[in-house]
């Protein structure tokens, strides 16, 4: 399925796609097992969503920068 997403996608986007692995098993363990998770992994989650949907909203609009400045040839001199 990795590689299959790697020929289809972007791979900047599909190893964003990846890190929603971590969120994801600590929800299923709090909604399944039952696990007590302490806040800060909730404030965790939220900054790696947050993260991820800056990154995917970027990828998606096709800007890219490149530090602004002119680029010169090289051996222009």
């Amino acid at each position: 399925m990795f590689n299959h997403l790697l020929a289809t996608m972007s791979p900047l986007l599909v190893s964003m796609i990846i890190l929603l692995e971590i969120p994801g098993a600590a929800l299923l363990a709090a909604v399944f097992l039952h696990e007590a998770l302490p806040a800060g992994t909730y404030l965790g989650l939220g900054l790696i969503l947050a993260g991820l949907a800056v990154v995917i909203a970027g990828q998606r609009s096709g800007t890219k920068d490149d530090g602004g400045g002119p680029v010169t040839a090289l051996g222009a001199d």
